[in-house]
């Protein structure tokens, strides 16, 4: 029997259930060891204590998931993928088999694609994205770094987005919009031009109010 290999979630949310979840029915090769996180959460997992306590694993034996979704977090989430890496972990990059993903899209390490997802033709999605349930990625999109789109985005063909964006759930983006680095984008809302400076933009069309 071939032995299974180990993953160690991290993160103890909300968005951690819905990843253990999609790991535990479409990667039966893959063994969730536990789960880090500051404290222990109602999960069906073993609490491996905080983030400190990865030192006690060899990081050869086991690969991470990134599985920390909140919007505040920003690119805290970059600074600890990057202080993990610096000491020789891996990341898993989960794809659920319930998703659409074109042969030919690009989709980084870390990153998290969930149910009912479709990643079009020529789409390139950076490292540590969460596509997050039912969100469409069309045809030649460009993602960066540390974007989160919640469930439901539209992001119509050609768009670009920068690194550490949060798009909110059910909002759009037009064709060929390029959206800048550090854009909050509220739930709902509709991008029809490009956004070239950081910051919260909400309504439609979307406007920036701080």
């Amino acid at each position: 029997m071939t032995e299974k290999k180990r993953l160690v979630i991290i993160g103890g949310g909300g968005h951690s259930k819905v990843i253990t979840n999609i790991i535990k029915r479409d990667y039966p090769e893959y063994e969730i060891i536990g789960y880090i996180d500051k404290q222990k959460r109602e999960l069906e997992l073993v609490y491996l204590g905080d983030v400190d306590n990865l030192d006690n694993f060899n990081f050869n034996d086991i690969e991470l998931v990134l599985a920390i979704g909140q919007v505040d977090m920003g690119k805290d989430r970059k600074l600890l993928v990057d202080s993990l890496k610096e000491k020789g972990f891996k990341f898993f990059t989960l794809i659920s088999k319930n998703s659409i993903v074109s042969r030919d899209s690009i989709i980084g390490e870390g990153s998290v694609v969930l149910d009912n997802v479709v990643v079009n033709v020529g789409c390139k999605i950076g490292r540590f994205c969460i596509l997050n349930t039912s969100s469409v990625v069309e045809h030649d999109c460009v993602i960066g770094d540390f974007v989160h789109l919640a469930p439901g985005v539209i992001l119509s063909g050609g768009v670009s987005i920068e690194d550490h964006c949060f798009l909110g759930a059910g909002s759009i983006v037009k064709h060929y919009t390029k959206i800048c680095s550090g854009v909050i984008l509220g739930a709902g809302s509709v991008v029809v031009k490009d956004i070239t400076e950081s910051g919260t933009f909400v309504g439609i069309p979307a406007k920036k109010i701080k």
